[in-house]
Formats: C-alpha cells, sequence, structure tokens
C-alpha cells in the first residue's frame, strides 16, 4: 500500500538517485584524485572535506525548509544543484586545478544537504504515522541497494570504457603489444591502487607514455560516468516536483 502513496514514491526516487550518486562520488572521485591526479589517500581525504563539511553544515536546514515551505523546493533545489555540479564534473582533467575540485565538491555537498534531510523528512509527513515503521524500513532498504548499485555500476563503466578508450588509443598510434603486456596494462588501468610493478617488462620511458594514455583514457571514462549521474539527478529532479506534494497523509 505504500507505493499508491506518490509523494512517498517520489521520496524514494529522489533518495535512492541521492545514495546512486554520493557512493558514485565517494569511489569514482576517490580514483580520479589518487590515480589519475597523484594525490596521497591523505590528501584525497582532505579534500573531500569540502563536501562533507559542506553537507554536514546545510543538512540542519534541508529539513526545517520542509516545515516553511512547499518541500519540493528544497528537494528539487538539491537534487538540481547535485546534478549541475556534476555537470561540472564530467569535465575534470588530469590537470584540473586543487581550487576547482573544491569549489565543485563544497557545492556538491551543498546540493546533497539539502536534498538529504528534506526527502526524509518529507517522507515522514506522507507516511500514515501507523505505516512510518515499514516506511523507513523501506526507505533505508532502498538507499542501502542504491548506494551498493552505485559502486557496482559506476566502478564497472569506469574501468570498462576506461579499458576501451585506451585500446582504442593503441590502435590508433598502431601500437602492438603482446598478450601479457596488454593485460599488465588493463590491470594497472582497472586497479583501485596503481601497482607498477606489473609493468617491470618496460621500460621508463613507455611506463611514463602508458600511464599517461592511461589517465586520458580513464578521464575520458569519468566524462561518461559524471554525465550518466548528472542526468538521474536530473530525471530525479523533474519527478519529484511533478509528484511529491506536501500534504500530509490522513
Amino acid at each position: 500500500g505504500l507505493f499508491s502513496n506518490k509523494p512517498f514514491v517520489g521520496c524514494i526516487i529522489g533518495f535512492s538517485v541521492y545514495c546512486f550518486a554520493f557512493s558514485t562520488i565517494l569511489v569514482i572521485i576517490g580514483l580520479y584524485l589518487q590515480n589519475i591526479q597523484g594525490y596521497s589517500p591523505y590528501e584525497a581525504g582532505l579534500i573531500f572535506l569540502a563536501m562533507t563539511c559542506a553537507l554536514g553544515l546545510l543538512s540542519p536546514f534541508g529539513g526545517i525548509l520542509v516545515d516553511k515551505m512547499d518541500a519540493r523546493y528544497p528537494i528539487c533545489g538539491g537534487l538540481l544543484l547535485l546534478g549541475t555540479t556534476l555537470t561540472f564534473a564530467m569535465f575534470f582533467t588530469a590537470s584540473t586545478d586543487k581550487i576547482t575540485l573544491l569549489a565543485v565538491l563544497f557545492a556538491m555537498g551543498l546540493g546533497m544537504g539539502l536534498s538529504f534531510p528534506a526527502l526524509n523528512a518529507m517522507m515522514m509527513k506522507v507516511v500514515d504515522p501507523k505505516n512510518l515503521s515499514t516506511a523507513s524500513g523501506t526507505f533505508i532498504m532502498a538507499a542501502c541497494t542504491s548506494n551498493s548499485l552505485g559502486v557496482v555500476v559506476s566502478t564497472s563503466l569506469f574501468t570498462g570504457l576506461g579499458a576501451i578508450y585506451f585500446n582504442h588509443s593503441l590502435a590508433a598510434e598502431s601500437i602492438l603489444l603482446t598478450p601479457e603486456k596488454t593485460q599488465a596494462l588493463l590491470s594497472v588501468l582497472g586497479s583501485a591502487y596503481r601497482d607498477l610493478s606489473l609493468l617491470s617488462d618496460f621500460t621508463a620511458q613507455d611506463v611514463t607514455r602508458y600511464l599517461s594514455t592511461i589517465n586520458d583514457s580513464l578521464v575520458g571514462a569519468l566524462f561518461w560516468v559524471m554525465g550518466l549521474v548528472a542526468t538521474l539527478s536530473f530525471a530525479a529532479t523533474l519527478i519529484c516536483y511533478k509528484i511529491i506534494t506536501f500534504k500530509k497523509a490522513s
């Protein structure tokens, strides 16, 4: 019966997209910062503080706004800002400066901090109090499922598209490698932490050359992964605006 409640379904959709985007950002931008930009895990964590601090600072106000105005404004405003910042992230390169990274991640945090508590507060308003426990459980189930899907889908696309771009680059330059060397390069491309010992059969000059090609390939993949999540965010914005109302359950 919960899913006949359109505002509740809208909250589920919005929150699912939020969780999908959140896990994608943590994993893919984390890989981008460490493997492509060359930051240490410690430095990447400090850069992510821009997002998490913004999320934490704005979260107390997201739920309050639901009581002050049409709930669609903070919900859709946050999702729209999230989608916009993900669009900016599509154009990250191997040389994007730290100020730009911090600004985009900070704005992402603002969008998340606005939409997440508003979606949670609105969910509790539109459900009959006697069904609130079931609704909350369903809400969390959707969040956990979307977080898992975000990791699986985004990493598969990131490494899969990266490998396609890399193979195209080798073909375009008419570079012929043994299957063993090609597999070693693809293993480095698809790894969370680059183990350069896999490239022991390459000269230092070739390692530098191929790592640059790998980075360019992953930047191309980043464009499409961020584009996918941005599209989902914009779609969720439209869906939430259409079907979420702030009428309380009778």
